[in-house]
């Protein structure tokens, strides 16, 4: 948010952040298909504007919060994320980059995978 002084404090920019004190920077996002998921990563593949194909493999430890149905009942306890998502599922994942590690925030799964 920034101000001016014209008679008084009056906003006269006002931005949406990704968190409290996180100092505006957005977070970043990927959806795709799982192609291989582990209790300490997952691996998506996906298409970006214009086509392009990527894949993308994402660190998940304890702090990595899951989204899907039944996640509370198949994780109670710290299971692994493999109880709650699977190869073939369509998800969203919520990361932060350091380095060239990709650490995944969240995982919410969008659809299951079709049942065979």
């Amino acid at each position: 948010m920034s101000y001016t002084e014209a008679g008084g404090r009056r906003a006269t920019s006002i931005r949406k952040v990704s968190s409290p004190g996180s100092g505006g920077v957005p977070g970043k996002n990927s959806s795709g298909t799982v192609t291989a998921v582990s209790a300490s990563s997952l691996s998506i593949e996906g298409s970006s504007g214009g086509g392009a194909k990527f894949t993308q493999t994402f660190v998940i430890d304890a702090k990595t919060h899951v989204v899907a149905r039944g996640a509370s009942k198949s994780l109670a306890g710290g299971g692994p994320i493999t109880n709650a998502v699977g190869k073939g599922d369509h998800v969203d994942v919520a990361f932060e980059e350091s380095g060239t590690t990709l650490h995944a925030t969240e995982v919410r799964v969008m659809s299951k995978a079709p049942t065979k």
